[in-house]
C-alpha cells in the first residue's frame, strides 16, 4: 500500500523472544510507525501465533504439557 501511494518507507526488523508465541515467518506485524524526515519508518516483527498450550490455557482447557 505504502509503494502504491508512493510514501517512502524503511523497515526495521525485530525478533520476539516470547516462549509463549511461535512466529509465522510469512507475516509481518507492525510494532512501531515513525514519522521520519525521509518518510516513514516501520519497525516489524514477525506475526505471533499462540502456541496449543497458551490456546487451551485460554479457552478454560486443561494443559497436556509436562512441567
Amino acid at each position: 500500500m505504502l509503494e502504491k501511494e508512493n510514501i517512502p518507507y524503511t523497515l526495521a526488523y525485530t525478533e520476539s523472544k516470547s516462549r509463549f508465541f511461535k512466529c509465522d515467518p510469512d507475516a509481518l506485524y507492525v510494532l512501531r510507525v515513525r514519522n521520519e524526515d525521509n518518510g516513514l519508518s516501520l519497525l516489524v516483527n514477525k506475526s505471533m501465533v499462540m502456541n496449543e498450550s497458551v490456546r487451551a490455557a485460554m479457552d478454560g482447557e486443561e494443559s497436556t504439557d509436562a512441567e
